[in-house]
């Protein structure tokens, strides 16, 4: 993916390694799906459906059960999850030269106005306005969302027994987009880099090296849900360049 490469290029150099890529993907009970016989969403009007079905059928068992849940606090995440609607719809919130803000298009707005009528209150309860991650994410790990949006790492944390009520019962699919258009997801990379002021450029160098060897990458994907291992981008391995 292109995009997750030039963050690392300025001015025609490289002046960062890959670690990891964060993707926002979607969550849901694997179980309950099956149980309902419905198939696992690709547009979000499919997944509110399939929410407020399930909902109200277990209302006599979860009373606390909610459709969905994301990150909605007034913080980073509430950018990621509202660009990924937003996007979805066909909008943008800056024009395609980043000088003019469209936050005002047709397209962004019936995405923002899905969002406040839909979800805050509807699908998800009104609290996922104070929710970032880890809120959001113990609310499904507790058994109490039927879907939930978060990056990678939670899949790791929904199967694991010691700290999830849902483990062995979660499925994981690309976030659902609107009508005929595919969903989209926020990217969030994680890089090494070494500081052009740096004393000891050559340990910390070392240290790039081993955090992007294949037995840490290894056990980074294995054990940590991390995605995209860098080993990916060997080529850019090559084209480091320290810019001291």
């Amino acid at each position: 993916m292109k995009s997750t490469t030039e963050v690392m290029r300025y001015q025609g150099h490289v002046h960062a390694v890959p670690a990891f890529i964060d993707a926002g993907m979607l969550y849901y009970r694997k179980d309950l799906l099956e149980k309902y016989h419905l198939p696992v969403p690709r547009t979000w009007s499919e997944l509110a459906a399939a929410a407020r079905r399930i909902v109200s059928a277990e209302r006599g068992t979860q009373p606390g059960l909610a459709g969905y849940s994301g990150q909605f606090k007034q913080y980073e995440g509430l950018v990621c999850n509202l660009l990924e609607f937003v996007a979805a719809h066909g909008g943008r919130f800056v024009d395609e030269q980043a000088a003019h803000a469209t936050l005002s298009e047709p397209a962004t707005l019936a995405a923002i106005r899905w969002v406040r009528d839909e979800v805050i209150g509807g699908l998800a309860p009104r609290s996922v306005l104070t929710y970032q991650e880890p809120e959001s994410l113990a609310l499904f790990v507790q058994g109490l969302a039927v879907f939930h949006r978060n990056w990678p790492y939670a899949w790791d944390v929904s199967n694991d027994e010691r700290a999830s009520r849902v483990a062995g019962k979660v499925g994981i699919a690309p976030l659902p987009g609107f009508d005929d258009e595919a969903g989209r997801s926020a990217l969030g990379g994680w890089l090494y880099g070494v500081s052009a002021y740096s004393g000891r450029a050559d340990s910390a160098w070392a240290f790039v090296e081993f955090m992007t060897s294949e037995e840490t990458q290894r056990h980074f994907a294995l054990h940590a849900s991390l995605a995209l291992p860098p080993r990916i981008y060997l080529g850019l391995m090559d084209a480091w360049a320290f810019t001291g």
